[in-house]
C-alpha cells in the first residue's frame, strides 16, 4: 500500500492529502484497537507506519530522480515556475471553491454534492470508512482552496479533485441504493439524466 501511495502522489502531490487515510488505521491501531498490551500495540503501529512510509518513498523516488536530471535537485514545488501562483493557507477559499461560479466544484458538478451527502447513507454501513473519507475530501478542498488558482485555470470544471474520484463514488453508490428504496428506476434514470445534461450545457456557454 506505500508503494501504491508513492506512485498517488507521483501523479499529483495534492494526493499526499489521501495519506491521512492509512494515517488514520495506524493511529487506531496503535490507541484505539482494545485488547493486548498498549506499548506492543503502539510497537505495531509504527513499525507499519514505517514500512508504509518507505513503500511511499520507494514508489515516489523515481519522480524525486527526475526532477534531480532536470532540475538539479531532488524536491521541486512543481508548481512554483510562476511566482505569481502560491499557497495561502492561512485564508483558503473553503466556499469558493464548492460553490463559486467559476469552476465551483457543486456549482459545476452537482452529481459530486449528491456523492458527499451520499457518506453520511454510507456511514451508517461503515462508519469509520466514511468518516475517513470525509477527513480525506475535506483536507483535499482545503489544500485546493490555499492555492492561488483554486478555480483550476482553464479546465473544464475544477479538475484539481480529479483524485477524489473514488470518494465520490463510494459515497453517490451509498446515496443510489438507499434511494432505491423509495424512488423507482425511471425517476432515478431522469435525475441522471438532468446532471448529465446539466454539465453538456457548459460546453455552450459564452
Amino acid at each position: 500500500w506505500g508503494l501504491a501511495g508513492g506512485l498517488l502522489i507521483a501523479v499529483r502531490p495534492q494526493n499526499l492529502v489521501f495519506m491521512v487515510l492509512p494515517a488514520v488505521d495506524l493511529w487506531m491501531i496503535g490507541w484505539l484497537q482494545p485488547g493486548g498490551n498498549t506499548g506492543r500495540r503502539l510497537l505495531r503501529a509504527l513499525a507499519r507506519g514505517t514500512l508504509f512510509a518507505l513503500g511511499v518513498f520507494i514508489g515516489f523516488f523515481h519522480q524525486m530522480l527526475a526532477w534531480r536530471v532536470i532540475f538539479g535537485r531532488w524536491l521541486v514545488h512543481a508548481y512554483a515556475v510562476d511566482p505569481a501562483n502560491s499557497f495561502d493557507f492561512r485564508c483558503p477559499a473553503f466556499l469558493r471553491v464548492l460553490f463559486s461560479p467559476l469552476h465551483g466544484l457543486f456549482t459545476w458538478t452537482p452529481v459530486v454534492l449528491l456523492a458527499v451527502l451520499g457518506l453520511g447513507w454510507l456511514a451508517r454501513k461503515d462508519r469509520g470508512l466514511a468518516i475517513r473519507l470525509s477527513l480525506a475530501f475535506l483536507l483535499h478542498v482545503y489544500l485546493v482552496g490555499s492555492w492561488s488558482q483554486w478555480w483550476a485555470g482553464a479546465s473544464f470544471g475544477n479538475r484539481f479533485f480529479v483524485g477524489s474520484t473514488p470518494i465520490f463514488t463510494l459515497g453517490l453508490g451509498a446515496l443510489i441504493e438507499e434511494a432505491g428504496h423509495y424512488l423507482r428506476r425511471p425517476l432515478l434514470g431522469g435525475l441522471a439524466g438532468g446532471l448529465i445534461l446539466w454539465n453538456l450545457l457548459f460546453f455552450y456557454q459564452k
